[in-house]
């Protein structure tokens, strides 16, 4: 039962290729599924939807454009942010 190096190596690298590409496959998933969730996200500062990671590979940081807000907390919930967004503009007008 022992098979010739040749086919060895095309299978060994036939697995080794598909392991890659499944994993790259995941990734992008991921990063779709992260971006689709991305489209929720509040400041807890101002309540606005304009924020974004300060480096796409550090995610746990978060930059608000409108007030300048850096930090790991972020709303998801749409409610909460409109009451933050009403109290902003009106202590602070709009940014």
């Amino acid at each position: 039962m022992v098979q010739e190096p040749s086919k060895l190596m095309q299978y060994g690298s036939g697995i080794s290729f598909h392991k890659i590409a499944c994993q790259t496959f995941l990734l992008i998933l991921s990063f779709k599924s992260v971006e689709k969730k991305k489209d929720m996200l509040y400041c807890p500062r101002c309540g606005s939807s304009n924020v974004d990671w300060i480096l796409p590979q550090i995610w746990s940081k978060w930059v608000c454009r409108d007030c300048g807000y850096i930090g790991a907390l972020i709303i998801e919930d749409g409610e909460i942010a409109a009451e933050l967004r009403k109290e902003w503009k009106e202590k602070y007008g709009t940014p």
